[in-house]
């Protein structure tokens, strides 16, 4: 079993086979490095931080059934395993919840792969931070009226740092699918973020 700096440095493969293994400290690694990713991916989806949190703690769970009961082996990349769980997961919450709407309003972003808190630049020049601000509201919204695939495609790849070809296998689509749904979901944010709407 690696010690606890080495196993900092494993894949998350590496880490799921450890773990498969007996190494319960090689999950606990891989949960602290996805678990925020998945979580905001979820909840964007839902529209719903709490919901999401809820939604990604029974994705874990349904991981760690997965992996008592063989279904999951560490072969495949683990990104692609957990968003696809992931995914699969939301779409069976949509179908029993199709009723319910939730609006919430979250300006937690990610930023260099880590989820801030939004924070001014320049505090010293309030309209820059308002319209700063501003273009975030936008952003957000614009994520929201995307399609149900642009906006799975475009989370998977900016929250899970996934690559086009694993989002493609996480989707059961292929890869231009993927790239497709990209560039139309980058063009409808560029234009809203640069024509106010």
């Amino acid at each position: 079993m690696p010690d606890q700096v080495s196993q900092e440095t494993l894949a998350d493969e590496e880490l799921m086979r450890a773990f498969l293994a007996g190494d319960r400290a090689s999950f606990d690694v891989v949960y602290r490095r996805r678990r925020e990713s998945l979580r905001r991916f979820l909840s964007r989806q839902c529209g719903s931080d709490g919901v999401g949190a809820e939604l990604a703690q029974e994705v874990w769970m349904k991981l760690l059934r997965a992996c008592e009961n063989g279904q999951y082996t560490a072969e495949a990349k683990f990104t692609t395993y957990l968003f696809r769980l992931g995914r699969n997961h939301l779409i069976d919450w949509y179908r029993k919840h199709k009723d319910i709407t939730v609006v919430e309003f979250d300006e937690e972003v990610a930023v260099g792969g880590a989820a801030t808190a939004y924070e001014p630049q320049n505090v010293y020049n309030p309209e820059q931070l308002l319209g700063d601000k501003e273009k975030l509201r936008i952003v957000l919204d614009g994520i929201e009226r995307l399609s149900a695939e642009q906006k799975q495609t475009l989370l998977m790849y900016v929250e899970g740092e996934m690559s086009y070809d694993d989002i493609a296998v996480a989707m059961d689509t292929k890869r231009e699918t993927v790239k497709t749904r990209l560039r139309y979901a980058r063009a409808h944010l560029k234009k809203l973020v640069f024509t106010d709407g």
